[in-house]
């Protein structure tokens, strides 16, 4: 189980989500390309485009995970202050 570290609303957050090591990677890099100052109002929008560039560039995700892609969306959706 991955673990996601996020900030939002002057706090840093780290909740568990049940996705593979590999998507973990992927998010870390979306987010360290990003200044940090904008960092804060753009991690929603990082954090979607990374679920959807990685559903479409891993042939196998939705094979092997089901509608994981789905539940990080609702799950990220329900973590927000």
């Amino acid at each position: 189980m991955a673990r996601l570290r996020r900030q939002h609303c002057s706090k840093t957050d780290t909740i568990s989500l049940p996705v593979p090591d590999a998507f973990q990677l992927y998010l870390n890099e979306c987010l360290e390309a990003v200044p940090s100052e904008s960092l804060d109002t753009r991690y929603n929008e990082i954090y979607m485009n990374a679920v959807h560039n990685w559903v479409r560039s891993t042939p196998n995700f939705k094979h092997s995970y089901g509608r994981r892609a789905d539940s990080l969306k609702q799950l990220y959706k329900k973590t927000l202050c």
